[in-house]
């Protein structure tokens, strides 16, 4: 039972494991830092001075826009039919267009009842129901009663059925310079811009150097993990051979011995032979040195590897201060203005 245990827990490389996720934490860190680093460096921001009136009330009406989303969302969840509304819209629609039409009360619609502010509504756009017309429909494709809408046209006829009101604290020359900042974003700062690759490729560097770094470090400090060996299994006794000639069995002094190493009987040596092998092996040590062996003395030392990881992180530290902290060209331009107005004052 103890044995088993101990088998599974040193068969199993939680050394191992704890140095890959002690790398690749500490080499996406790197990388994380170094990219947003470079990239807010290089990153190109949009002129606040660009944006005009026509950006604000674009600004204002996407605003809107939004909010009338988020309330058309509402009514789909509650199971809003917009094809019924907008065949009762028709039908109010038709029955104007019919009194305007009227030989006999349609002189009522013309003067009393257009200064009484009685006209019948006029027959209203596309583009004033909200709904976008497929290829080759007219107006009158919805006007005849029985029009169906798809998603996007029941969506966009429900935002001409709601009302909303942008909130006081909505700053819509904010929302311009974020939508113009986020054009420029697409234009000069994606992935395949000057800006993104090369912040890619500063966030690959750096992680691929901490992680090596941490890696090969960590494996010096640590060491390889041992894994304990299955201990060897010793032969099951086997019968006694039997000599033919006496019927007994054979003693085992006289079977010879076998070498483990080669399989082959093993061969007693003579006084000669062994005389003969120790002035061989003399005359071997007088003629050439012995190489010497090393145990755990080779590689780097643990204070070469602190001090390897030290300056990884002194990098890290560096390329943070740097890209985070170090002033940028525009903010000394506006301390320098700064300075100069509180001279003047």
């Amino acid at each position: 039972m103890d044995a088993s245990k101990a088998a599974t827990k040193s068969s199993t490389p939680w050394k191992t494991y704890a140095v890959y996720a002690v790398t690749a934490v500490l080499a996406l860190t790197a990388g994380y830092f170094a990219y947003y680093g470079m990239y807010g460096r290089m990153k190109t921001v949009a002129d606040e001075a660009a944006v005009d009136q026509t950006m604000i009330d674009q600004a204002k009406a996407d605003g809107l826009d939004a909010l009338k989303s988020v309330e058309v969302a509402k009514l789909l969840e509650e199971g809003t039919d917009a094809d019924a509304l907008l065949k009762a819209h028709v039908v109010a629609q038709k029955a104007d267009e019919a009194l305007r039409k009227d030989p006999v009360n349609g002189w009522f619609w013309t003067s009393w009842g257009a200064v009484e502010g009685h006209t019948p509504a006029a027959r209203k756009t596309a583009e004033e129901l909200g709904i976008t017309l497929k290829d080759g429909e007219t107006i009158d494709a919805v006007y005849n009663g029985d029009y169906k809408l798809d998603d996007a046209q029941a969506k966009g006829y429900l935002k001409t059925t709601v009302t909303a009101e942008l909130p006081a604290e909505f700053d819509a020359k904010q929302a311009a310079f974020e939508a113009l900042q986020l054009q420029v974003d697409t234009e000069k700062n994606g992935w395949t811009s000057a800006t993104g690759l090369t912040s890619a490729g500063v966030g690959a560097v750096g992680a691929g150097a901490v992680g090596a770094g941490t890696y090969f470090g960590l494996n010096k400090v640590l060491g390889e993990e041992q894994v304990e060996k299955p201990k060897p299994t010793k032969p099951e006794p086997t019968e006694p051979k039997i000599d033919p000639a006496t019927g007994k069995p054979v003693k085992k002094t006289d079977q010879p011995k076998i070498d483990p190493a080669t399989g082959k009987p093993v061969v007693k040596k003579t006084e000669d032979d062994t005389k003969d092998t120790v002035k061989d092996s003399k005359d071997n040590t007088d003629g050439e040195d012995t190489p010497k062996t090393d145990d755990g003395e080779g590689g780097i030392g643990g204070w070469a590897i602190f001090f390897i990881i030290l300056a990884c992180l002194a990098v890290v530290g560096g390329l943070v201060y740097f890209f985070f902290f170090m002033p940028k060209d525009e903010d000394e331009e506006f301390d320098a203005e700064a300075q100069d107005e509180q001279n003047e004052l």
